[in-house]
């Protein structure tokens, strides 16, 4: 939320989200054997937590397969530490963590438009 923004416009965008055909990620599970992050297209609920990651020089990282309900997977580069801060998020909250960084495909440009909403 940009500065200024309150609960209820988050909701709102929350919403029309919900309504749309292309409905934001929700991190569900990180496989750390498989390397594999497991997400769905929920529809987001009373409560959710959403992060930005901190964008950084990608040099010590793992790629990870992110699985979206039926659609083709794609490619997620996260450092180990990056991993385990998720995965700690994730014991912490529970399902339902929007990451924008493993949520939003990053080497899709379309993907990129359909899941930032310009306010």
């Amino acid at each position: 939320m940009g500065s200024g923004a309150s609960v209820d416009d988050f909701n709102e965008l929350a919403y029309r989200y919900s309504e749309s055909t292309t409905k934001p990620r929700m991190i569900c599970s990180l496989d750390f054997v498989a390397m594999k992050i497991s997400c769905t297209r929920a529809i987001p609920v009373e409560k959710f937590h959403a992060l930005s990651h901190r964008w950084q020089d990608r040099i010590h990282n793992t790629i990870w397969q992110v699985y979206v309900d039926d659609e083709n997977p794609y490619e997620c580069n996260l450092t180990l530490e990056e991993a385990t801060n998720l995965q700690m998020y994730l014991d912490s909250y529970g399902p339902g963590l929007w990451l924008d960084y493993v949520c939003i495909d990053q080497s899709s440009s379309a993907d990129k438009n359909a899941q930032v909403i310009d306010r």
